[in-house]
């Protein structure tokens, strides 16, 4: 968003940066807005110029930060709800027209490939399956997952039915059963499908154990009088949790030979769980392979490693209890990931583990502000790669390096470019991390900047003011 004032007025001009919507409001009367324009794809406009508003109508402004992208959000005052609610209608629908063309791009584009189906011989199922994926979820009507010669198809009765390539398919992940009572086949998409008239890029299949034994002979309805009653009820979880357990192995082992051309299904390391907070809430985070994820809530939360340059472990300090850990990217115009509230009993297993996948990572005392250090790195490539890379600020008392050597001689001066431990950084480098880290410029400048660039090759730019 860009914010330009107007000093005769008092007024300001507010404008999107995204190509798709720009709202712009009509004169107002005592700080109030009496009228407003049109909807069209290129936004809420007048016919012969953009009009500005009080900055007395904004009620409050709030910014935030989801999937890389910043966004700006602005409450307005208003006495009458007539124009506000006719511009929502309008948006709305113009959002919908939006969405049906993209969904029939992607229709169009998956219709090309087609699902190699299996018509003789038994074929590879799973029966009694729920479905939740970024933009569908069912969780009234089973399932049955069928594996076929290139690809999977998915049938709710006349309902729903929808196919999936194994050439589409980027990663896939195993949840077996724990202590969560679910089970879980996970499919991250290379390229989007449609579900339901809904764009989905991740597809999960799961059936959850608890549903299914309150369905099993009425238990759910039952009051326990005697230890027969309680016995009986563990019998039938036993037996459920091994049918299901069952049903997903042999089908894992039965699409093993004909997915491992196209992905490679992982599996969780459940003995390295640990709980943080990626988003808002606390949830139970495992590592894999290639990944650190989370399957069983949602939204699923999936951070490949190969993409992560270090780790950053922030607020370790004697006494506190928790601490956030900050996965650093190797692309510097990507955003970094947190994960805040991890407390310290999994300080020393996550050391480890990032030792074995010879990921590189500090602990700090205090939190960085990664968004201006990422900032200046791009700014100062080649000053920052001349002071060290990260090494140069991060160095602290615990590495994911051998410092024995180190600790033998105490006196010695001079430390090795790949210890950890505590050393003195020159003036040149100190002004760049003070410049990075306390620097108090907001990064939208940049991005402002980045986009206005690309809204001038535009045809008809409808964003320049009188």
């Amino acid at each position: 968003m860009v914010l330009r004032e107007r000093n005769q007025r008092g007024c300001r001009l507010l404008k999107n940066i995204n190509k798709v919507l720009i709202l712009y409001f009509l004169p107002l009367n005592r700080y109030k807005i009496t009228n407003l324009m049109h909807v069209s794809a290129a936004g809420l406009r007048n016919s012969h110029r953009h009009v500005p508003f009080h900055v007395k109508l904004i009620q409050s402004v709030t910014t935030a930060q989801e999937n890389g992208y910043y966004i700006l959000k602005l409450s307005f005052l208003t006495s009458s709800s007539t124009p506000f609610s006719d511009i929502v209608k309008q948006i709305k629908k113009l959002q919908t027209s939006f969405e049906n063309k993209d969904i029939i791009s992607v229709q169009e584009s998956n219709s090309k490939n087609k699902l190699e189906l299996i018509k003789f011989g038994e074929k590879p199922m799973l029966k009694n399956i729920y479905i939740r994926s970024d933009g569908y979820s069912n969780r009234r009507n089973k399932g049955v997952l069928e594996a076929h010669l290139n690809g999977f198809k998915y049938i709710i009765g006349r309902t729903l039915e929808f196919e999936i390539l194994f050439s589409n398919i980027e990663n896939g992940f195993y949840y077996p059963l724990s202590s969560e009572l679910i089970v879980l086949l996970h499919f991250s998409l290379k390229n989007p499908i449609v579900i339901n008239n809904k764009k989905v890029t991740m597809v999960q299949f799961y059936s959850n154990l608890g549903n299914v034994i309150d369905s099993v002979d009425g238990l759910q309805e039952r009051k326990f009088f005697s230890e027969q009653d309680e016995l009986l009820e563990e019998r039938n979880e036993r037996k459920q949790r091994e049918l299901i357990a069952t049903s997903f192995d042999n089908f894992l082992k039965d699409i093993l030979e004909p997915t491992s051309k196209h992905f490679m299904i992982e599996i969780p390391d459940q003995k390295l769980e640990f709980k943080g907070a990626p988003l808002n809430s606390l949830i139970k985070i495992m590592p894999t392979k290639t990944s650190l994820v989370s399957l069983s809530e949602c939204p699923p939360f999936i951070l490949k490693l190969a993409d992560v340059e270090l780790v950053s472990m922030e607020r370790v300090i004697q006494g506190i209890r928790n601490f956030d850990m900050v996965f650093v990217p190797r692309n510097y115009k990507q955003p970094v990931v947190t994960i805040s509230s991890i407390e310290t009993v999994y300080l020393d297993s996550i050391k480890q583990w990032l030792n074995d996948m010879d990921i590189v990572w500090y602990t700090s005392k205090n939190n960085l502000n990664w968004s201006n250090i990422l900032k200046q790195i791009r700014s100062e490539i080649s000053e920052f790669v001349k002071i060290g890379s990260f090494h140069s600020f991060l160095n602290d008392e615990d590495s994911g390096q051998d410092d024995e050597e180190n600790e033998e001689d105490d006196n010695d001066d001079e430390t090795s470019d790949i210890s950890y431990s505590e050393n003195e950084i020159d003036d040149s480098d100190d002004n760049f991390i003070e410049d990075a880290v306390s620097s108090g410029e907001d990064i939208e400048d940049e991005l402002a900047d980045d986009i206005n660039e690309d809204l001038e090759d535009d045809e008809g730019s409808f964003i320049e003011s009188d």
